[in-house]
């Protein structure tokens, strides 16, 4: 983008900082503010598309900050599909017994 645009969708950062005064203003800002830093530092090392750039780099290091959790979330996800069969069995089994049916799921998760 031409330095014009970059310092217009600056000034409209700002302008949307200074309205919006919540949580999700301030969270506004934050990503803004990031996206800009480092397209400013981007630009000034000479490259140019600087802030197609930021926004990749931007969304690569949320991504790298998040990746535990996604993580984790997929462990568990594969570990329910394993067991799953287990539970539709158990269920089907003591459909007309609960207790024993809980008793059964809870070792079943145990």
């Amino acid at each position: 983008l031409p330095p014009h645009m970059i310092t217009a969708l600056a000034d409209a950062a700002d302008a949307a900082a200074q309205q919006g005064t919540g949580p999700f203003g301030k969270f506004v800002n934050l990503i803004a503010g990031t996206i800009l830093f480092l397209s400013n530092n981007l630009q000034r090392a000479g490259v140019q598309q600087s802030v197609g750039i930021s926004i990749v780099l931007f969304t690569t290091l949320i991504k790298a900050l998040t990746f535990p959790l996604n993580k984790q979330q997929i462990k568990s996800s594969e570990t329910m599909a394993v067991i799953q069969p287990k539970i539709k069995e158990i269920q089907q089994k003591y459909k007309d017994d609960p207790n024993m049916s809980a008793q059964k799921l809870q070792e079943v998760y145990a």
